[in-house]
């Protein structure tokens, strides 16, 4: 089974039908042109990815979006419910990966995972609509609203967190290999005024 069949089956249940605003912020990430500089705010790309959109519902209810599954979104499964505490209107953006690691007890997360595959790993790392305001600032601030609004909902060691950002001049030790990370990096990405835009530093 692969990555994005164990992502599937972790993450998601029956197929959603109803029609409403949150499918506007059903959309793909876009890679565009810019220049970087060492205080960009940036972050990395996993290798082996399946990119995610959040949105949580009136109730708690939560809907995923991913440009795997052609288009389709899903109802979340019991396994994101903590999410459901959120503010209603809240769409967050995230990357499902797995860590490479010896410890079998990262991986016990249901039948879909052995001995082989990885610990299943979601990487939330903007947030594109806090409740019930667009956000109109800046990369950086916008992490840190992201920060302050999970800290406080996802406990340690839980398999979703909240993937590090920072400066770009710091960033570069990711792909220098300065600091350890559990799974392949693809490339580094800078964060730009607009949530779904990111500037792609292949080098």
């Amino acid at each position: 089974m692969s990555c994005t069949h164990r992502a599937v089956a972790l993450l998601m249940s029956e197929e959603c039908t109803d029609i409403g605003e949150h499918y506007k912020y059903f959309q793909s990430v876009m890679f565009i042109r810019g220049r970087k500089t060492d205080e960009a705010w940036t972050t990395w790309l996993p290798k082996e990815r399946m990119p995610l959109v959040i949105h949580i519902g009136e109730g708690g209810k939560i809907r995923i979006f991913t440009e795997h599954m052609k288009q389709k979104s899903f109802h979340a499964s019991e396994n994101l419910g903590i999410l459901g505490t959120l503010a209603p209107g809240t769409v967050l953006l995230a990357n499902y990966t797995e860590d490479m690691t010896k410890d079998p007890n990262e991986r016990v997360m249901g039948s879909h995972f052995n001995e082989k595959s990885g610990a299943p790993r979601v990487l939330i790392y903007d947030i594109a609509k806090d409740g019930a305001q667009l956000l109109r600032v800046g990369s950086k601030q916008r992490y840190e609203l992201l920060r302050s609004r999970l800290e406080c909902v996802i406990p340690e060691g839980h398999f979703m967190t909240i993937q590090w950002a920072g400066p770009y001049k710091n960033a570069c030790k990711l792909t220098m290999g300065e600091v350890s990370i559990p799974h392949q990096i693809e490339c580094l990405v800078i964060y730009t005024g607009t949530p779904f835009h990111m500037i792609r530093i292949d080098e």
